[in-house]
């Protein structure tokens, strides 16, 4: 059968239900319909009903596409003579049952106007009034408070505290202050001294436990395959059980034992490095993928304006490592589909994009992470004591002080980077 369309208003539909209805339905036109399409062409006879309904329902200026079929394009032109606006004003049942007669009746379900598209049009044009609308303040309270509830954003959160009060407790600003307000001073540096250790411990305490994450990835045997992955894992458990083993005997419930604090901080700086590297990789992975979609987009936006010839044989080079998704791009592929892929390249090359911004502020973190660790690691601190300083031209010495000044401030600045990329990985949760 052929294939035709007309396009009707809702002006021109104003057929009432109980006058198409019974014209549609009515014994001629059933007996003149194969028996073994009947329950397919009443379902087709349904649909016609509720879609004349919906379009009297709307105002007369809402236009739809009804594509319908015929038997050869004469024949379409006959029968979108007999269908024309004014004689379809004036149907009756009568006439609708010579006029759908078989040969115009579908044989398939046919399209019918992109109803949801009208009235998504129509809330954007016309919003509601009583919409809530969350102020920026009240945004980042609720994702503060979602940091809270996680056992990583409360050690951050209260890392930042910790050595933020040390630096305090060191600052110009306080010896200042206690020139004139000198009980203000001595409280002030009681209080800190005393928080100081108190969140150390405390930080300690929330991340106990966390040796059973790399034991279920174990268990689930994820990172096996991955040699990387799996060293990496396998460090993890260790310094999560290194870590315990300080905790316990922070909290006095074991001996204090050197060997765990030692084998920690040894392990926490090999963590570093293998988080640098994994950093660094997904980086790379990232950029790639903005590439490729990017490309894949100039690629598709030629076939949005139908330039499906000039880019064929570029399209069947390019399908194999552009398609990621799965999604068969050719020729043939119509400028709709197109566009919704373009909008979902645009979403996964934002998404990628967010997954640099997080990876470069891992990097800074770790950068901070490893000035502070390997000042513990290699008693950088102590050896400086032990010397009285280190000489460097003109006569400057640097104190174990100073040294142990810079490492306070790395660890307030990797508390704040983890806190601050913690923050961006929530947003819009």
């Amino acid at each position: 059968m052929g294939l035709y369309t007309h396009s009707l208003t809702a002006a021109q539909l104003k057929l009432s239900t109980p006058d198409l209805k019974p014209a549609l339905q009515s014994r001629p036109f059933r007996d003149r319909m194969p028996s073994t399409m009947l329950k397919k062409e009443m379902s087709i006879t349904e649909e016609i009903l509720l879609k004349v309904n919906e379009l009297n329902a709307h105002e007369p200026s809402l236009t739809g596409e009804w594509p319908m079929k015929s038997n050869s394009s004469n024949h379409a032109a006959s029968v979108t003579d007999r269908q024309s606006p004014t004689r379809l004003e004036k149907l009756d049942p009568s006439t609708a049952a010579k006029t759908l007669s078989p040969t115009t009746v579908p044989t398939e379900p046919t399209p019918t106007p992109d109803f949801k598209h009208l009235l998504e049009t129509a809330a954007a044009n016309h919003p509601t009034s009583n919409s809530t609308k969350i102020s920026p303040l009240f945004l980042r309270f609720i994702i503060f408070r979602k940091l809270l509830l996680l056992s990583d954003g409360r050690d951050k959160i209260f890392k930042v505290i910790q050595y933020a009060s040390k630096i305090f407790l060191w600052s110009q600003f306080l010896s200042t202050l206690g020139k004139t307000h000198p009980s203000f001073e001595t409280q002030t540096r009681k209080s800190l001294s005393s928080l100081i250790p108190h969140l150390s411990i405390l930080r300690k305490l929330v991340r106990t436990g966390n040796a059973m994450a790399p034991i279920e990835t174990l268990c689930r045997g994820g990172n096996v395959s991955n040699w990387f992955t799996f060293l990496n894992t396998i460090n993890s458990l260790f310094t999560s059980l290194a870590d315990d083993g300080v905790t316990l005997s922070k909290v006095g419930i074991t001996q204090p034992n050197p060997f765990f604090i030692t084998w920690a901080d040894r392990l926490w700086l090999v963590g570093i490095g293998f988080d640098w590297l994994n950093a660094c990789d997904k980086i790379k992975t990232a950029k790639r993928s903005v590439t490729l979609l990017t490309e894949k987009k100039r690629i598709l936006a030629l076939q949005s304006n139908h330039f499906s010839g000039a880019v064929s044989g570029r399209l069947l080079k390019t399908t194999e490592y552009l398609d990621e998704d799965g999604v068969h791009i050719s020729a043939d592929t119509s400028p709709h589909t197109a566009q919704v892929l373009i909008n979902n390249a645009n979403t996964k090359i934002k998404q990628a994009n967010q997954e640099i911004w997080l990876s470069q502020i891992t990097l800074a973190k770790l950068v901070a992470d490893f000035i502070f660790c390997s000042f513990d690691v290699f008693g950088v601190v102590k050896k400086v004591e032990k010397r009285g300083g280190i000489n460097l031209s003109r006569g400057a010495v640097v104190t174990a002080s100073q040294l142990q000044k810079f490492q306070d401030v790395a660890a307030l600045v990797a508390g704040i980077l983890g806190t601050w990329k913690l923050y961006s990985s929530n947003i819009g949760k």
